[in-house]
């Protein structure tokens, strides 16, 4: 009987982790929605400068456009990659102005150039030459989720029409 009983806490104790997790997971997911849309109206530059820029997603294969003024941060283009998983109906005049409380953008994913393939460094100072990077590959970038990360799988099963509780928890 008491090696039943402790199968059974043991069972609970389980569970309520499980669901916990998920619930975890889920806020995640939600704060990083939320930075996305405080990113766009805050930290993303207007589209202005030297450097045009077309980047795919896994979402879609649009390319999508914008201008940088190069610098020595190449912080500005993992900012615009994050934005462009924001839905299109979710307009600018809505986003938030203020961040999720304690939320740190994850990184989980890589820029790449098209032709030669290579890597574009996230940056915060000495980025000119990350820059010449990009501009010597005509601008042509693609954003990608690094293996093990989590970065655009929430706006695929979304556009799949999956539930986002269905995820398996990693």
């Amino acid at each position: 009987m008491e090696a039943e009983k402790q199968a059974k806490e043991l069972e609970r104790i389980k569970a309520e982790r499980a669901e916990r997790e998920a619930e975890e997971k889920q806020r995640r997911i939600q704060d990083r929605k939320a930075w996305r849309r405080y990113a766009r109206k805050h930290l993303l530059p207007q589209s202005t400068g030297s450097i045009r820029v077309a980047m795919r997603t896994p979402l879609n294969a649009e390319r999508n456009v914008r201008s940088f003024e190069p610098g020595p941060s190449t912080v500005p283009l993992f900012i615009f990659a994050e934005t462009l998983l924001i839905p299109k109906e979710d307009k600018v005049e809505d986003d938030p102005d203020q961040p999720p409380l304690g939320y740190e953008p994850e990184w989980d994913f890589r820029i790449v150039t098209t032709y030669p393939r290579k890597e574009v460094e996230r940056v915060e100072s000495g980025g000119e030459a990350v820059w010449d990077l990009v501009k010597s590959a005509g601008g042509a970038l693609v954003a990608e989720k690094e293996e093990h990360g989590s970065w655009a799988d929430a706006e695929i099963r979304e556009l799949n029409g999956e539930d986002s509780d269905e995820e398996v928890i990693q």
